[in-house]
């Protein structure tokens, strides 16, 4: 039970009085904590805003896009097509003849029926090896105890742009070697030029020449050009990748075979899907903003947006957004693509629609939608005053409301310091109070006792 401060049935808990006005001191306290939680919440919901809106942008992105160059129609068997941005428009025959190849050789040994070595650890011969890539020397030298695994291990060690490994035939072993980059090299003339492996003769203070196995290198494949026909022209590459000859196209030869016909134009079979992601990206934010903006009268704001000028401006734009020209005087609004507005303004879509248009009409389409001057740009443009992190006006808007969140934490802490000092005031006070109590109640008791001793005298 608290202190008493007065006797009898006038008497009250002290510290359930400190806390009542204590709570009414505070009350401040509790508005600035709510305001904070408000805030707060109205912040979070103006970055989802703007996440919705960089969807959107990125959307209309894909629309401004159009409709990309590429592979129209059938895709040619034998060889792949990467259309880039400088390509143009165009239709191509082409048949590859041969592809390129690296060069590829490998070891007779001397003497053995299945001219292979024995194993991986036969020795060989010691000294320099004369090994020529493309008439560049690599040579290199072996020492005592080489073996077959130690040519290949050397060989790698010098740089040279080849593989070489022990193989195992299933009769021995031979040393393949195979050059890790295709086409025929002008500069060497001969095949000894494109790849050779000459071993040092062998050495004659040999104490046992029979165990160390004598060998040759020969090619089993010479390096050859790819050779590709385009529109009846023979063109000759070191490599299957071929890209200086169609601009902005780049050929890579496959597969040899017949002759194959592709057509390089605007493919708009990305467009329908490119209009059902800014239909989608266009309803979320809408709905998300409706949400804040169209509340039923009587309904707390506290923690909405709905008067927030930012967001209403944004509302009002999303509305003119629809309302944007394209750079086609065939197409004169989304309507015609099967883009509807509904009732609630979000869009509803045809698909069907858009694809009957883009068969009977697809330059309209595209004109209308792509391009510096086309709705998506246009419309990304307009989205982007609100989506952009940095400088869009729901960001700025974002860093307004935590700058204002700050000053009311610095107001609650104020209040609450005025509430602390409002509380160590009264409990001086009580305490005060509580001791003048107790020495009128000291001297009452000595006034009652003075007075019953008078009367027995």
């Amino acid at each position: 039970m608290g202190t008493s401060i007065f006797t009898g049935n006038s008497g009250f808990d002290v510290q359930k009085v400190i806390e009542g006005f204590t709570k009414i001191e505070g009350s401040r306290v509790e508005k600035l904590s709510k305001q904070t939680v408000d805030v707060t919440t109205r912040m979070s919901t103006l970055a989802s805003l703007m996440g919705q809106a960089k969807e959107l942008q990125d959307a209309l992105g894909g629309l401004a896009a159009g409709a990309p160059l590429g592979i129209v129609g059938r895709q040619p068997l034998n060889v792949a097509a990467t259309v880039g941005e400088k390509a143009t428009a165009g239709r191509y025959n082409v048949q590859v003849t041969a592809l390129a190849q690296p060069a590829q050789g490998s070891t007779t040994v001397t003497g053995s029926p299945t001219g292979t070595f024995a194993s991986a650890n036969t020795r060989v011969n010691v000294g320099e090896y004369a090994f020529t890539v493309n008439n560049k020397s690599y040579n290199f030298t072996l020492t005592a105890g080489a073996t077959v695994s130690d040519i290949a291990e050397a060989i790698a060690a010098t740089g040279a742009p080849v593989q070489a490994a022990v193989v195992n035939t299933g009769s021995g072993v031979r040393l393949s070697i195979v050059g890790t980059e295709t086409g025929f090299s002008a500069a060497a003339s001969t095949p000894e030029l494109q790849m050779s492996l000459v071993p040092p003769p062998a050495d004659p203070a040999e104490l046992d020449p029979d165990s160390v196995a004598q060998f040759s290198f020969g090619l089993t494949q010479l390096p050859t050009n790819a050779v590709v026909k385009i529109n009846g022209v023979d063109i000759s590459r070191p490599s299957n990748s071929i890209s200086d000859v169609i601009p902005g196209v780049t050929l890579t030869a496959t597969n040899v075979g017949a002759v194959e016909t592709f057509e390089i134009g605007r493919d708009t079979t990305q467009i329908p899907d490119n209009v059902r992601a800014f239909v989608d990206a266009y309803n979320s934010l809408r709905r998300a903003v409706n949400n804040q903006v169209d509340v039923a009268g009587g309904t707390d704001t506290s923690q909405l947006l709905t008067n927030d000028p930012v967001v209403r401006r944004l509302s009002r734009q999303l509305n003119d957004m629809l309302r944007i020209e394209g750079n086609s005087t065939s197409v004169r609004g989304l309507g015609e693509l099967g883009v509807n507005i509904s009732r609630t303004g979000t869009l509803e879509f045809n698909e069907g629609k858009l694809r009957a248009t883009l068969i009977a009409r697809p330059t309209t389409v595209t004109d209308f939608l792509a391009g510096p001057k086309g709705f998506g740009a246009k419309a990304e443009d307009l989205i982007s005053t609100f989506a952009n992190p940095l400088s869009g006006a729901l960001s700025k808007r974002t860093f307004e409301l935590s700058d204002e969140i700050s000053k009311i934490e610095k107001q609650k802490l104020e209040a609450q310091r005025k509430v602390d000092l409002f509380r160590e005031r009264l409990v001086r006070q009580f305490a005060t109070l509580q001791s003048v109590q107790s020495q009128m109640s000291g001297l009452t008791n000595f006034l009652r006792a003075n007075d019953s001793a008078s009367k027995k005298e």
